[in-house]
């Protein structure tokens, strides 16, 4: 009798549960119990080939997960990377703006400091032409030194705007008779750069440095004064400038009591009312006469009349021969 080998699968099982219950009901044939062996093998060898293949499916799916760990780690390497490279554009561009910044303020510095030296260079450069024009000339020389400006032609005529003006007010006339004939050049006891230096201290301690202009010319500083430093816009009425300006030449007389001063018209608008002129005119007289100058200062009329009225007037301070 053949020998039959069991294998513990469920459809060999079933298989041979069927064959026994055959046996059982009688005798079976072998053709019928090679054909369940047969089932028993294919099936189990069906099993073994899922399982191959399972295990297969597992190795990949490992292999995956192992690839997607990886591709994770490097995505996360880029954004770390990404990061540090935004943190380093944002400190470069904050740098930069503070840099720009700094060479704005740098710049304006470097400007200022500028304006100050140009400033400095014209004061030293006018401030040589002052003391080279008070500079007392050689020995050989002493016959050709210019004499001092004269009063313009007509001065002092009973006719003139501002005699008539001096005698209304009361004000006695002192006119200004500089030296013509004598060539022996003036002292020193005044120097004109002292005076200027003075006369620019002034000016700044009542913050009219920038508004009226100091000059030499000829032995004499030349004050040129807007006329709406002096006034009030289309008034008579008196600027306090103008105290400050009679103030310092004030000083400067009970320094040097020499000295002597004129003031005139300079630049003209004919847009301007005559009238008006006429009025500040006359507050000049008053003003000068209240500061005790009208001794001193010596109200020079123009030569010839002048349509309109006046934007500046011209105060030449001499010192005392």
């Amino acid at each position: 009798m053949t020998r039959l080998r069991l294998v513990a699968r469920p459809a060999a099982v079933r298989a041979l549960g069927a064959l026994l219950l055959a046996s059982l009901a009688g005798c079976v044939p072998v053709t019928r119990l090679e054909e369940a062996q047969s089932v028993a093998e294919v099936e189990a060898e069906s099993r073994r080939r899922a399982a191959i293949a399972l295990a297969a499916e597992r190795e990949r799916a490992a292999k995956l997960e192992a690839s997607l760990a990886e591709r994770e780690a490097a995505l996360q390497e880029q954004q770390r990377l990404l990061d540090e490279q935004r943190l380093a554009t944002s400190i470069t561009e904050k740098e930069r703006d503070e840099s720009a910044v700094l060479v704005e303020q740098l710049r304006g510095e470097l400007s200022r400091a500028g304006d100050h030296l140009r400033a400095y260079s014209e004061q030293k450069a006018e401030l040589e032409r002052e003391l080279a024009d008070t500079e007392p000339p050689a020995d050989g020389d002493a016959a050709s030194m210019p004499d001092a400006t004269p009063p313009p032609a007509g001065y002092g005529a009973p006719d003139a705007k501002g005699a008539e003006i001096d005698a209304a007010m009361g004000i006695p006339a002192a006119p200004l008779t500089p030296p013509a004939t004598d060539p022996t050049p003036p002292s020193n006891a005044a120097d004109l750069g002292a005076v200027a230096r003075q006369i620019r201290q002034a000016l700044a301690a009542g913050g009219l440095e920038k508004k009226i202009s100091v000059k030499a010319r000829q032995g004499a500083l030349l004050l040129m004064v807007p006329t709406e430093t002096l006034f009030e816009e289309d008034s008579a009425e008196l600027r306090p400038a103008l105290s400050v300006v009679l103030k310092a030449i004030a000083s400067l007389a009970e320094t040097d009591p020499r000295l002597a001063a004129s003031l005139r018209e300079a630049r003209h608008d004919r847009e301007l009312s005559p009238t008006l002129a006429e009025e500040r005119w006359g507050r000049l007289a008053r003003a000068l006469q209240q500061h005790g100058l009208d001794g001193r200062v010596v109200l020079e009329p123009l030569p010839e009349p002048v349509e309109g009225a006046p934007t500046a007037y011209e105060i030449a301070i001499r010192p005392g021969a």
